[in-house]
């Protein structure tokens, strides 16, 4: 039994120090240093001999992280609501609690190869371990598919992607990859995905395009902006409010923000903007998101958006049809498909411009609901997740 060396426990270290960047400062940076401990895993692992302490350690890390995400006030994380509520559960668990099985059984089979060598646990502890790291190569890979992000994840993935480069030349490359490839093309299959927009059905955004619109552009965006505004232009408090058309929560808080804050945008004391976190390569995020807007062009955001927000992305857009067409509102759903076809570059544009506002103010990760509040002597507030009306109404109307 060896003892872990000061260079594994270093790597430990930079390991928790990148965990903890991703939870209190997430940031595009913090991938640098993800890849920079699997890296450094990999470099250890050529040159010394193997130490199963390190990969125990940071698969205990990867225990105790694993739960956090079913803590808001731990790890809180918008990803449900982003679009991925189909891969957040399966068999009636949390996608979350079949991987703290999946790493418990990993450091059980690591703790049986540190205790004896020459038992199973020396090929079964690798095995686990290539195949939990197979998973994590799925789901980065489904997360960058549906361009969405989850800072717990990464966190994640860092920590078993680091243990695997601890243990790479432990098990022949050949089978590493079988076992691997094994295990994502089997939760794959396990989740039966529903159809997923293509790039060619949604082209990505172009943020580039934004910055060269035309004026007949520019002014069909002002046009569309106003339509997704409620109250005064002059109102001297404005609010932005990020939904989106996926998130479970966004329904009830928009019942919730019309009963609070629509006293105060009627009054002339706030003027409130919607904005759309959808997500273009999501046929549904994509569709309902059209229609909302669609629904402002003719002036009927406040009555449509309570129906066209926090659908589970299990259902489909014929799914949704039909539900309207049983509760008799097939007339109304017909009308802003309709409207959404005619105008469907336009739309199509201010979409990708608030996405492309979102992504600026860096909303991308954050828990929908999002309020952000700006007025006298306030630069800048925002809540998410759950959003604390009545001290925001407080802040208006003191």
């Amino acid at each position: 039994m060896t003892a872990l060396r000061p260079t594994t426990l270093l790597l430990v270290v930079l390991v928790m120090v990148t965990v903890a960047g991703w939870r209190w400062w997430p940031s595009p940076w913090w991938l640098i240093a993800s890849v920079s401990c699997i890296v450094a895993g990999g470099a250890l692992r050529s040159r010394q001999q193997r130490s199963p302490l390190g990969i125990i350690a940071l698969l205990f890390l990867a225990v105790i992280l694993s739960p956090m995400i079913s803590i808001p006030w731990l790890w809180p994380c918008g990803l449900d609501c982003q679009g991925l509520g189909h891969y957040a559960r399966w068999g009636g668990m949390p996608t979350w609690l079949w991987g703290m099985l999946a790493y418990v059984t990993t450091l059980a089979c690591a703790l049986l190869a540190w205790r004896w060598p020459k038992g199973a646990g020396a090929w079964l502890a690798p095995a686990a371990l290539i195949a939990c790291a197979g998973a994590s190569v799925y789901f980065l890979w489904l997360s960058w598919h549906l361009q969405v992000l989850c800072n717990h994840c990464l966190a994640i993935h860092t920590v078993i992607l680091t243990a695997l480069a601890l243990n790479v030349w432990v098990i022949a490359w050949k089978t590493a990859l079988a076992v691997g490839l094994i295990t994502a093309l089997a939760l794959h299959a396990a989740f039966h995905p529903v159809q997923l927009g293509s790039a060619a059905d949604s082209p990505d955004p172009d943020p580039g395009s934004l910055l060269h619109q035309t004026p007949a552009e520019d002014a069909t965006y002002g046009i569309l902006a106003a339509a997704m505004t409620m109250g005064d232009n002059n109102a001297p408090w404005s609010a932005q409010l990020v939904l989106d058309p996926l998130c479970p929560h966004c329904r009830q808080a928009w019942q919730e923000v019309a009963h609070t804050l629509g006293p105060l945008v009627g009054s002339g004391d706030l003027r409130l903007r919607i904005r759309l976190r959808s997500n273009p390569r999501l046929e549904l995020s994509r569709d309902l998101a059209s229609w909302l807007v669609a629904s402002a062009i003719i002036d009927s955001l406040p009555q449509h958006l309570p129906h066209l927000i926090g659908h589970s992305q299990r259902v489909t857009s014929q799914q949704l049809q039909q539900r309207w067409s049983q509760e008799g509102s097939s007339v109304a759903l017909a009308s802003l498909q309709r409207i959404a076809q005619l105008n469907d570059h336009t739309i199509t544009h201010y979409l990708q411009a608030d996405r492309q506002w979102i992504q600026d103010n860096r909303l991308l990760t954050t828990a929908t609901p999002v309020l952000l509040l700006h007025g006298p002597g306030v630069e800048r507030k925002l809540w998410s997740d759950r959003l604390p009306l009545e001290e925001v109404r407080q802040y208006i109307a003191p």
